[in-house]
C-alpha cells in the first residue's frame, strides 16, 4: 500500500519538474530582454521582446535555434552528438554584420535604413533596389533621366526623347499665337515641325522671311506640392541654334550685322492667361537687342522684342553643329498643372533670303521635367 502511494506521488511530481525546467529557461529569456542582441543570442524566447535590443525571436530562440551537429554511430545510424554547437544562425536582419554571410551591413529589425537595404547590401542609387528610407522613388540602374526615373532615383514628371511621334490629342501642340498688340496672327512660312529636317527632334520650321512667332507646347505636367529636401524642380533640354546676323560661316558676307533680331524664349503656362518667362534667365549673355529691319515698314517687328526691355534674354546666335544642354530651375509650379512653351520669334529682315543654311532656326531635343538635387 505504501509502495503504491509513493509511486503515485512520483508520477504526480514528474510534470512539475519538467514545468520548472521550462520556466527556468523562459525566465532566462525574459532576463535576456535587458541584454543587447549579442548577449541574448541562442536563449529560449516566445516573442522578440524576450531577446533584448535589435534581436528577433525565431523558432523559439533569440536569433534562431542553435545549430546542432550530429555524429554517426559505428552502425551508420545518426544520433545527436554531445558536442552540439550553440552559436547563433547567421541571418540578415538580426542587427549583426556577419561577413561569412556576405553581409555588407545589417538594418536589424527594420526592413531597411537610409544606409542599408533590406538584403543587407549598402544602399546606393543605381543598385536596382528602391530604398524608401533613403528617399528613393525608383531605381532603374542607369544614369539617364530620359525615362521614368532620374539618376537621383526620383520619378520624372515629364520626359520625351522625341524618338517617336509626339503629336496627338494628349501630346504636344504647335501654334501660331495671336499677340495682344494687334490681335492678329503673325504669318510665318511654317511653324514647329517634328522629325523635319532632322529625325527625332523639334525644329522651328523654314527660316522666316517675315516677322512673327510660333509656339511649341508640351502636354500638361502636374507638379506635386514639394520636390523634397535638397531637390528643386527643373526643366532640362538640349538645343541647337542657327540664326542670321551672326556671321555664321567664315567668308559669309550676306549677314554683316552683329545685331540679334531673332531668337527664342521658354515660358510656363498655367492656363488661359499670359505665360510667365522661364528662360533664358536674366543675365543670360544672349539678348534680343534689335527689332530688326522692320523699322518704317507696315509690318511689325519681332513680337518678342520689347522696347521697354530692349535687352531681353533670348536664345540666339549660333552653336554650330553641336547641341547645348540647358538647365532651367522652375519656381512657382508646386501643386500646379502647367505646360512648357518654347516660342521662336523672327524680325522681317532675313539676310539669308532664300539661301538659309540647313537647320537654320531653333532645334530642340530630349526634354525632361523632374526633381533634381540642388547640389548637382
Amino acid at each position: 500500500m505504501l509502495i503504491t502511494v509513493m509511486s503515485e506521488v512520483r508520477q504526480r511530481r514528474a510534470p512539475r519538474a519538467r514545468s520548472g525546467w521550462w520556466l527556468g529557461l523562459w525566465a532566462a529569456a525574459v532576463a535576456a530582454s535587458c541584454f543587447d542582441g549579442a548577449d541574448a543570442q541562442g536563449l529560449p524566447c516566445r516573442t522578440d521582446e524576450d531577446c533584448g535590443v535589435d534581436q528577433a525571436c525565431a523558432e523559439g530562440f533569440c536569433g534562431g535555434p542553435p545549430a546542432t551537429s550530429s555524429a554517426g554511430s559505428s552502425s551508420g545510424s545518426s544520433t545527436t552528438a554531445a558536442d552540439s554547437s550553440t552559436g547563433p544562425v547567421a541571418m540578415c536582419g538580426n542587427g549583426i554584420v556577419e561577413a561569412d554571410n556576405d553581409e555588407q551591413c545589417d538594418p536589424g529589425s527594420n526592413s531597411e535604413t537610409a544606409e542599408c537595404n533590406a538584403d543587407c547590401t549598402v544602399a546606393a542609387c543605381g543598385d536596382g533596389l528602391i530604398n524608401a528610407a533613403a528617399g528613393e522613388e525608383c531605381d532603374d540602374q542607369n544614369s539617364s533621366a530620359l525615362d521614368e526615373c532620374t539618376s537621383d532615383c526620383r520619378l520624372t514628371l515629364f520626359w520625351d526623347d522625341l524618338s517617336s511621334d509626339p503629336l496627338g490629342p494628349d501630346g504636344w501642340e504647335t501654334r501660331i499665337p495671336i499677340h495682344e498688340d494687334n490681335r492678329e496672327s503673325f504669318m510665318l512660312d511654317s511653324g514647329w515641325r517634328w522629325n523635319v529636317p532632322e529625325p527625332g527632334a523639334w525644329h522651328s520650321g523654314v527660316y522666316s522671311e517675315t516677322s512673327g512667332t510660333a509656339r511649341l507646347i508640351t502636354p500638361s505636367i502636374t507638379f506635386p506640392d514639394d520636390p523634397g529636401d535638397g531637390f528643386q524642380w527643373e526643366l532640362r533640354f538640349r538645343h541647337r541654334l542657327r540664326f542670321d546676323g551672326n556671321r555664321l560661316d567664315v567668308g559669309d558676307t550676306r549677314c554683316p550685322q552683329a545685331a540679334n533680331g531673332d531668337g527664342g524664349v521658354v515660358m510656363i503656362s498655367t492656363g488661359p492667361g499670359p505665360a510667365e518667362p522661364a528662360g533664358p534667365p536674366m543675365g543670360h549673355p544672349e539678348t534680343l537687342d534689335d527689332e530688326g529691319g522692320c523699322v518704317g515698314l507696315p509690318v511689325p517687328a519681332n513680337p518678342l522684342f520689347d522696347p521697354m526691355m530692349p535687352n531681353r534674354p533670348v536664345y540666339t546666335g549660333n552653336t554650330g553643329p553641336n547641341y547645348v544642354d540647358v538647365v532651367l530651375p522652375l519656381s512657382g509650379v508646386a501643386g500646379q498643372t502647367v505646360q512648357v512653351v518654347f516660342e521662336i520669334g523672327y524680325d522681317c529682315d532675313n539676310c539669308w533670303q532664300d539661301g538659309a543654311p540647313t537647320n537654320a532656326g531653333w532645334t530642340i531635343d530630349d526634354v525632361v521635367v523632374a526633381p533634381f538635387a540642388t547640389d548637382g
